[in-house]
């Protein structure tokens, strides 16, 4: 840690700024008592990357004017850039990687006590979105830029990156909305769902041997799709969750190991005019669905299904909203901690496009409750957030715009 300052902002007193010394590591700092005094402690690393350290306010009362803040959230700048285009995060033993497009090209950095880099100079394409994946090494899928709707995925060995080529070319006739694709590696292998250029949802294995090849994992001729996830089981059966354009929905498909199902056999998620999708699984096999719901303002939802059940119900009581009813929210993302609770990220933001907040949320028994907010400044904006977690230790990636500035932000919470 290169240095450390700290500010503390109340509305009876005027803002203090200083610097905290590193020999020491500690400060003291003269009040007058009163209510909410919030305290937040900067640090910077020997790169200046900043990291934010904690946040508290307290009430200060004659005779009682000792603050401990203990640092348990960090913040990361990782890049900036005036083009970056898309992010993915991923943990592979503890450590978390982050995928970023940045001029069209792929950046993959991580952090191991300071920020390091992969090389990537092998993945030399233009790419326009992708999916980063860690099962025993970094998996990353890519859409091609303007090359003919082609889907790349590529293996890291350690050192450089080798595509897994389909009889020796990468997966073709991919829809070209660049979203519409997910990775997933579990023991039998690594798996591509996406939406072909028919509008149709599909799924491809990995299968090495003499003639490496992506084999088609049944087939699916339901109704047209648009956003696609996959997520898989304990038993390694592949779930993939869609929305559909005729009508308006979501599918949920079972493949366990012969043929696709409905999950479950009778019901279909509730929502209205869905325009995002994500599927996860915990530890038990409950299978969760999140998703925005296009009405005014947007909404994002979760719903739960065990596998034996035959309804999706509310991942938390009897609402499936996580967000209110006054702001707009996009692009919720799931993850499970140590004990197999859920977690959420999402955002919101007025409907003048104003005053963006981060929401990490958990559920806690039959209720969702805020884990952390980050509060964008005004006139920034925030897009892709991705959440991953281990054991107590929780990573939210996003993109911070502003002006013509886009940061790529690692943010980690001790939960």
């Amino acid at each position: 840690m290169a240095s450390i300052s700290y500010k503390v902002e109340a509305s009876d007193i005027e803002t203090i700024t200083g610097a905290i010394p590193l020999e020491t590591g500690s400060v003291t700092i003269e009040l007058t008592p009163g209510n909410n005094r919030t305290f937040t402690i900067y640090a910077y690393d020997s790169n200046n990357f900043k990291i934010y350290a904690c946040k508290t306010t307290v009430d200060l009362q004659p005779g009682n004017n000792t603050v401990d803040i203990v640092m348990e959230k960090t913040m990361f700048t990782i890049d900036s850039s005036s083009n970056i285009t898309g992010i993915d995060l991923a943990i592979g033993n503890g450590i978390p990687y982050i995928a970023y497009i940045k001029s069209s090209q792929i950046n993959i950095k991580y952090l191991s006590e300071t920020l390091q880099t992969i090389d990537t100079t092998s993945l030399n394409y233009p790419a326009d979105s992708l999916d980063l994946e860690y099962y025993n090494t970094l998996y990353i899928a890519s859409h091609f830029q303007n090359v003919n709707y082609y889907i790349n995925v590529s293996k890291f060995n350690g050192s450089s990156w080798g595509p897994l080529l389909d009889n020796g070319d990468d997966i073709s006739n991919v829809d070209n909305n660049p979203n519409t694709f997910s990775l997933k590696i579990n023991s039998a292998g690594p798996y591509i769902a996406y939406i072909i250029n028919d509008y149709y949802p599909a799924v491809k294995k990995y299968s090495e041997g003499a003639t490496p090849k992506w084999d088609p994992v049944g087939s699916l001729s339901t109704p047209q799709g648009g956003d696609i996830s996959m997520a898989y089981d304990s038993a390694n059966n592949i779930y993939i969750a869609y929305t559909t354009s005729m009508p308006t929905a979501i599918e949920v498909k079972k493949y366990s190991g012969s043929s696709w199902s409905n999950f479950p056999n009778t019901s279909t998620p509730p929502t209205y005019n869905p325009m995002e999708v994500s599927i996860a699984i915990d530890g038990n096999d409950v299978v969760y669905v999140a998703h925005r719901n296009n009405i005014n303002p947007s909404r994002v939802a979760v719903v739960k299904c065990p596998q034996n059940g035959t309804e999706w119900t509310p991942a938390a009581g009897s609402d499936m909203y996580v967000s209110g009813t006054i702001k707009a929210a996009q692009d919720i993302q799931m993850a499970f901690d140590g004990n197999n609770r859920l977690y959420v990220v999402y955002y919101d933001f007025n409907s003048d496009y104003s005053n963006y907040q981060l929401h990490i949320k958990r559920v806690n028994g039959s209720n969702w409750e805020e884990v952390d907010v980050i509060n964008l400044p005004a006139k920034h904006y925030v897009f892709s957030p991705k959440i991953a977690i281990r054991g107590d230790v929780c990573y939210i990636a996003y993109v911070d715009c502003y002006d013509s500035q886009r940061d790529v932000i690692l943010y980690k919470i001790m939960l």
